[in-house]
């Protein structure tokens, strides 16, 4: 049956991102049909009793995110249009549903080898695409007519993720391979001229390299992978840097036409989200109603917070943002854990490492109406639970080998 929920949610994000850009139109019906039938056969492989179990591991994540949803229900008929706020809460509803098929996918496996190995499957499909069909580099790319520029490099951002994580010290050449594939979305990402996606992807490396435990020996393949790593460098610099000089990434920052434009629409978003702090002073408690900003305004407030400040009002941003809360000290405690393993460590200060990205993503993408997004939720409370287990059981173990100890002491036998 999860085999059968795999395959719908894989599914479901190849016709989104990969068969509409190829094909140019989707499956029919094929979100519809995948986004179902992955809920129907989670929640009937949930049924077991063992199975069942994993849905209390994230009980309050999972229940805040559904008391938000509720909440946006509760409040949509008090909004000036009724009709657009339904329906911007059945969107986010779908998008909750799939959060909890990716943790409950991630939960039920043991680690997060599904999602990372089809997102980076989607993101190299999404590069090609992008690189082999750009005639023109001084112009921002989009993926396709459904695909904007900005998720284009939210989805490199997370390919980037998705490399370093499936391939992180296995071999000796992970190191290079890491490097040539940060490379490759990263020129995509200047293809999409998609500003903090850039920032994005070098956030995450940089936390990588602060956070993330390394072998401490100094050995000949480390020597080796270090020698490849620098030959990758030298040859991006005298053969990509010319073309990433063209790319509307690049006019962005340097070109004073692009400056000027770039800063006008800097200007546009402080506007907005000036204007959302002011609808949220006027309805604070409850919002104006989930993507009423847009029906009144003709944009987006460009930000995860503002978009959830303003919609829902300060029951909604306690909902929704507990489990960012919980997520975030969860990853911050395995940072002093001394028990748990070094893969388990590794593993958990990685995901710490994308959760920051993550954070400074969402100043300007609204992570409640981003399919990308809310899969990488999934992800992140699915892989907070697994390392949280992970500590419990640990002091559970201590606690058990202690008492087993008192028992056979000598003290305790006379």
């Amino acid at each position: 049956m999860l085999k059968i929920c795999k395959f719908s949610v894989a599914m479901l994000f190849i016709n989104l991102y990969v068969i509409y850009t190829f094909w140019g139109r989707y499956i029919p019906y094929g979100t519809l049909i995948f986004g179902f039938t992955a809920t129907v056969t989670m929640v009937l492989h949930a049924l077991l009793p063992k199975n069942y179990q994993l849905f209390t591991k994230a009980k309050v994540e999972l229940l805040t995110l559904l008391g938000f949803i509720i909440w946006a229900y509760i409040t949509a008929p008090f909004a000036i249009s009724t009709e657009t706020a339904l329906s911007g809460c059945f969107d986010v509803l779908q998008k909750i549903l799939m959060v909890i098929v990716i943790y409950y996918i991630c939960s039920f496996d043991g680690s997060l080898k599904f999602v990372t190995k089809l997102f980076l499957g989607i993101a190299f499909a999404a590069a090609f695409y992008t690189i082999l069909n750009n005639g023109n580099m001084e112009k921002r790319v989009a993926l396709s007519s459904n695909v904007s520029e900005n998720v284009l490099g939210n989805i490199m951002v997370f390919g980037v993720f998705c490399a370093i994580y499936l391939f992180q010290g296995k071999h000796w050449w992970s190191l290079s391979l890491i490097t040539g594939i940060s490379a490759l979305f990263s020129f995509v990402v200047a293809l999409s001229g998609s500003r903090k996606s850039i920032f994005a992807i070098v956030l995450l490396l940089f936390c990588c390299l602060l956070f993330v435990p390394k072998n401490n020996k100094i050995s000949g393949k480390s020597f080796l992978s270090m020698f490849l790593l620098v030959i990758v460098l030298i040859v991006l610099i005298i053969y990509v840097y010319p073309l990433v000089s063209n790319t509307s990434l690049y006019a962005r920052f340097f070109d004073e036409k692009y400056a000027t434009r770039a800063n006008a629409s800097n200007e546009g978003r402080i506007e907005l989200y000036i204007t959302a702090w002011r609808e949220f002073t006027q309805s604070f408690l409850w919002g104006i109603g989930i993507k009423i900003f847009n029906y009144e305004h003709g944009s987006y407030t460009h930000s995860a917070y503002a978009e959830v400040m303003v919609s829902t009002g300060l029951v909604g941003i306690i909902l929704y943002f507990t489990s960012y809360i919980r997520i975030f000290f969860t990853f911050v405690r395995g940072l002093f854990d001394k028990t748990i393993t070094d893969s388990k460590k590794r593993d958990s200060r990685l995901c710490l490492c994308f959760f920051i990205t993550f954070l400074y993503v969402g100043v300007g993408v609204g992570h409640l109406y981003d399919n990308v997004s809310m899969v990488e939720l999934g992800m992140f409370i699915a892989a907070s639970k697994l390392f949280y287990v992970d500590l419990r059981e640990k002091f559970v173990e201590r606690k058990v080998t202690n008492e087993q100890k008192e028992i056979k002491s000598p003290a305790n036998s006379i």
